[in-house]
């Protein structure tokens, strides 16, 4: 009865998965409906300004937005209510609620105080150009600046509430952040010291991160320093100076941190993610971005336990905890979803094998094959597991580099396929080099299909087996000479001065008229590379055409000597189709040196004068080891490797339709 019921309907298993497989999914998305992350930090529709630097909440809904072009806006929701331009670079801004005035830090060495319609009340000179500003308490202001970029002018100075400037501390490091902590002041500097400074003046504590700060905050519900670096390390340091906790996020430095409550923290990176951490370092989610390049400018509350997220763009994330459980299951469940989409997967492709009865035999057939040599499987393993890893997993690595702008040292951004719209469209280095390869190219297959198999026929026609041996040998002891050799050896024989061999041939026959720097001139420079080896007799191709033309049978020599066959037709019609198997071999050998060699340019020019000599893997070879540009070169590389598998493939297929013919 099965057995029938089977016959009838042999694809019921592959619908009942596809069912199985679609109820899952329906349950996981009815389980999950806001794709994870996204229920806690939604982006808004619109943005709330452009170049954004820093954005401060006033209450009633109304922001004060700097933007990096030193505009100074207030806004509620898409309207402006006031505007204003700052004199100089914006490098702060405080709002102090009880006096609500805003205080703007310039880089002319002045705090610019304004109300909150952005009326100019007062200007308060400081000793140098503002680095970063936070409010203290009491309606203390505390103050970084300093002069340059570099040297040891770097202070923390504090605005009292009569907004004089009193208490200066050298820090003697560049700031690059600042904030505050109940009567503290806080910084990060670029040489990774992460420090406090009372409102006295006095240094408080200071300690070492591992790399530049790029962003600090002050946690007063517990007591915390919250400091980022420029590598996306996270640091929880006490009142005390005391480091508590460490927390990698992300290869980006961290740009913002703000506390929303006293259990939770958010912080952004400069490529635009967001995470939420807890008091004791713990991430409670995470929504890395790929290569959005928009750095989040600024965190600011909202409300009791919301926040806003700002990127320099302008485009802002509303973040709201309370669907934070919501959000941590989904990503709890997530990876169990798509293990179980490609097991569902994996056994509709078993159950479609099992139902076609061709296919079932097939299958059937190789697994039975397989279990019987598998000794011999068992055996080879260990060279398949050091294949895939050294090959197809670095040929995959490889790839997917080719779609980023990784360089060691920095963070690795997904590009997509900007790295082969730039060598197509933009990249003249590579066209140019292009176009050298292509000549190189169609010289070498003329020099591969004459002088080597001219010198074979040669060979193979002496009568006598000893004069045979005794030239073979002579054409075949060059090779014992390294190549790098030969070309250094070359490059002496261009050599523009006196010992120049070329050069000193033209000299001793009175024409010093022609002479030059055959490799300094970009006339010149790829012809001499092309004409370098003359006359062209290397040993590989010499013995390939020559064990070509040893395995033609000697019968078909014969019978064209009683039809009168001369050397010329006995090639044509005899010797040169009967080696095809053997020049298809070196043409293609000859195809992928052409593609693939650089060295011989790298000796002899370096790819120059200008880029006369240039070739693509010339400039993967520069984008490595000068640029360490690993994703553009990869995308250089990818190109190359898909020029050579589209001729391995037709190439296949040309053996193939010859086979068949014959």
């Amino acid at each position: 009865m099965n057995e029938r019921a089977a016959q009838r309907w042999p694809f019921r298993w592959f619908f009942l998965v596809l069912v199985l497989a679609l109820i899952v999914n329906a349950v996981f998305m009815f389980i999950l409906p806001s794709g994870g992350a996204g229920s806690v930090f939604s982006a808004l529709p619109e943005k709330v300004g452009e170049s954004v630097y820093t954005v401060s909440a006033l209450g009633e809904d109304e922001i004060v937005l700097a933007t990096l072009g030193n505009e100074l806006s207030v806004r509620k929701g898409n309207q402006i209510l006031a505007q204003a331009t700052v004199p100089a670079a914006v490098f702060g801004v405080v709002y102090l609620p009880k006096t609500q005035e805003i205080l703007v830090g310039a880089s002319d060495a002045k705090v610019y105080v304004y109300d909150r319609r952005l009326s100019l009340r007062q200007e308060i000179a400081v000793p140098s150009g503002v680095l970063g500003m936070a409010a203290l308490e009491d309606g203390w202001v505390a103050v970084a600046h300093g002069v340059g970029a570099y040297g040891d002018r770097f202070y923390v100075s504090f605005l009292n509430p009569q907004r004089q400037v009193v208490n200066t501390y050298q820090v003697g490091v560049r700031i690059n952040a600042f904030g505050s902590l109940n009567n503290l002041g806080v910084y990060g500097t670029d040489e990774a010291r992460i420090g406090a400074v009372d409102a006295d003046g006095n240094l408080r504590w200071e300690i070492m991160g591992r790399r530049k700060i790029t962003s600090i905050a002050g946690w007063p519900e517990n007591n915390l320093v919250l400091a980022g670096d420029m590598v996306g390390n996270l640091y929880y340091v006490d009142l005390e100076g005391n480091l508590i906790k460490e927390v990698n996020l992300t290869q980006f430095r961290l740009y913002a941190i703000r506390p929303l409550s006293e259990d939770m923290v958010a912080v952004g990176d400069d490529d635009g993610g967001l995470y939420l951490l807890d008091n004791k370092g713990q991430l409670l989610l995470a929504q890395p971005t790929v290569n959005v390049k928009d750095p989040v400018a600024t965190i600011y509350l909202v409300d009791k336990g919301r926040a806003m997220a700002v990127r320099q763009s302008g485009q802002a994330f509303m973040i709201d905890p309370e669907t934070l459980k919501k959000a941590q299951l989904a990503q709890t469940l997530r990876p169990f979803w798509i293990v179980l989409d490609v097991l569902a997967v994996l056994a509709l492709i078993v159950t479609l094998i099992r139902a076609q009865e061709p296919w079932k035999r097939a299958a059937n057939a190789l697994l039975g094959r397989i279990y019987r040599a598998r000794a011999a499987y068992l055996f080879l393993l260990p060279s398949f597991i050091f294949i895939a890893i050294w090959v197809y997993v670095a040929t995959g690595m490889a790839i997917f580099y080719s779609t980023t702008d990784y360089v060691p040292g920095d963070p690795i951004r997904f590009v997509g396929m900007d790295n082969f719209v730039y060598i197509f469209t933009k990249d003249m280095y590579f066209w140019k080099g292009f176009g050298n390869m292509i000549l190189l190219l169609v010289t070498s297959v003329i020099k591969v299909l004459t002088m080597p198999l001219a010198v074979a026929l040669l060979v193979f026609h002496l009568r006598s087996p000893k004069a045979q041996y005794v030239w073979r040998t002579v054409f075949l002891l060059p090779s014992v000479v390294p190549g790098v050799v030969l070309t250094m050896m070359w490059k002496m024989i261009y050599d523009p001065g006196t010992h120049g061999f070329v050069n000193a041939v033209l000299r001793a026959i009175n024409l010093p008229q022609y002479q030059r720097a055959w490799l300094g001139d970009e006339k010149t420079a790829l012809w001499a590379i092309i004409f370098a080896g003359f006359p062209w007799v290397g040993a590989f191709p010499f013995l390939i055409y020559l064990g070509g033309l040893i395995n033609i049978n000697t019968e078909l020599f014969d019978a064209a000597a009683i039809d009168g066959v001369n050397w010329w037709k006995r090639l044509i019609y005899v010797e040169w189709p009967l080696i095809a198997p053997q020049r298809n071999l070196l043409l293609f050998f000859t195809y992928l040196g052409a593609i693939q060699s650089y060295e011989g340019i790298w000796i002899y020019t370096q790819g120059g004068p200008g880029h006369a000599t240039y070739v693509p893997a010339l400039q993967l070879f520069l984008n490595l080891s000068q640029g360490m540009k690993i994703g553009y070169a990869s995308a250089i590389g990818f190109v190359l490797f898909l020029m050579v598998l589209t001729v391995t493939i037709v190439n296949r297929r040309l053996q193939a339709r010859s086979q068949t013919a014959m």
